[in-house]
């Protein structure tokens, strides 16, 4: 009896984790260098800790939610792009830690080298597992920011071609600069999917990736067909609805964003939740909710408070 693959489903790691990172595994603590040098220390730390937890477990939010709940629909083999571990298995016994490539993160590597997030991705990948074969026919559905789409694109595009076609790629803009096998993977989903089912997957802007997966997943499926056939039903499910017009919010750095909560901590009562829906609704600012977090985590550092 022959024994049908099953799809692959590829989704981000995120900053929030269920379990505390040990000391040792944050990359704060890590010495500058190249990147290379940093790269081989994080490996020996990570060889080193304990590994009590399968590395699904470690995430926290919407978006990773998102992404195991269409793995279980699917019945597909889940992976996670995760800047500490590499390419992993969601069975992989793993221990938590605070890295990531964000350059604006607390736990960001990128502080302690002269590289980028491509240079790091192709030494942290090939210093730990390879990743996961990925035989077969089925589809690869991978649910990527375009941050961590970049991160990985050098590696990707060398995939062998067979494998570059049973790619389809979920991200809120389309990969342009890195290739025709990219553009060719991509799903045209757009704003109109918070429209879909009277807001049945509708989200937020962080989390769009992998809702757009999901909806994939239960409404197209994972059978394999050819890209222009899938990219076709997507836009035919999304035809006939008009996305909502979103708030144009002003874009600041994080010290102009630290001052206006300082400013305003007393008129919200010195409480996270207020104080992002203030910034978002009266003062019309633009501020993704994993940068506000360490943000306001600071400013409360700052002022001696605790926080609500």
């Amino acid at each position: 009896m022959q024994i049908t693959a099953r799809a692959t489903i590829i989704t981000t790691c995120t900053n929030r984790k269920r379990y505390a990172p040990a000391a040792t595994l944050r990359a704060g603590e890590l010495r500058p260098g190249t990147t290379a040098e940093v790269a081989l220390a994080w490996q020996e730390r990570l060889a080193q800790a304990p590994k009590p937890w399968a590395a699904g477990t470690l995430y926290l939010g919407r978006s990773f939610s998102d992404a195991t709940s269409a793995a279980k629909i699917a019945d597909a083999n889940l992976l996670i792009v995760s800047a500490g571990l590499g390419l992993v298995s969601a069975q992989t016994m793993a221990p938590s830690y605070d890295l990531t490539v964000a350059p604006t993160a607390a736990g960001s590597v990128l502080r302690k080298t002269s590289g980028d997030a491509r240079a790091w991705w192709a030494q942290i990948q090939q210093a730990l597992d390879p990743a996961p074969a990925f035989e077969g026919d089925a589809l690869i559905l991978a649910a990527l920011s375009r941050p961590y789409l970049d991160m990985v694109a050098d590696a990707w595009v060398n995939w062998p071609q067979e494998r570059l076609s049973r790619l389809r790629l979920f991200s809120k803009e389309a990969p342009s600069g890195l290739g025709e096998a990219f553009s060719s993977a991509w799903m045209p989903y757009d704003d109109r999917l918070d429209r879909f089912e009277d807001g049945r997957y509708a989200g937020t802007q962080g989390d769009f990736a992998q809702r757009a997966l999901k909806h994939f997943v239960e409404t197209i499926g994972v059978t394999p067909r050819d890209a222009s056939t899938h990219r076709d039903a997507v836009l035919l499910s999304l035809e006939g609805l008009a996305a909502a017009e979103r708030p144009n919010r002003q874009r600041h750095d994080d010290e102009k964003l630290k001052a206006m909560i300082h400013r305003d901590w007393v008129l919200v009562g010195g409480r996270s939740g207020a104080m992002l829906r203030h910034l978002r609704d009266t003062l019309g600012v633009a501020c993704e909710q994993g940068r506000f977090k360490i943000l306001f985590h600071q400013v409360a550092s700052e002022r001696g408070g605790s926080l609500v």
